[in-house]
């Protein structure tokens, strides 16, 4: 029985971070400035130094360099929606946030790589 709950409190989780990377990642959930025509005005991103930065959170995060070197491999080849969206979650994990907000957002930006 307490398998069963494991599992579906995994399954449940599971869920809940799709739909939240779902939501975080729609035009209309993102309070950006806009172009002419309803288009997303962003700053302009230096992809490669980006990169750089979400690699080294996922280094110190993760023992290991085959998933480093997938991750850049993934995250050389993403939209820059997608890539921004995986900054700013790499972003409050550096920023020392406390551990259930670093681990969620760890979860969330290792979940986009990982799927995308």
């Amino acid at each position: 029985m307490k398998v069963k709950r494991g599992k579906r409190w995994i399954r449940g989780g599971l869920i809940f971070l799709l739909l939240t990377i779902f939501i975080l990642s729609s035009k209309t959930s993102l309070g950006l400035p806009t172009k002419h025509g309803g288009e997303k005005a962003y700053p302009a991103i230096h992809p490669e130094a980006e990169i750089r930065k979400v690699l080294a959170v996922l280094e110190n995060r993760i023992e290991g360099k085959k998933f480093t070197e997938k991750a850049k491999d993934k995250l050389l080849n993403l939209s820059d929606r997608q890539i921004r969206l995986i900054i700013s979650l790499s972003e409050v994990i550096v920023q020392g946030d406390p551990a259930p907000v670093a681990d969620i957002a760890f979860l969330l930006m290792t979940v986009l790589i990982i799927f995308s």
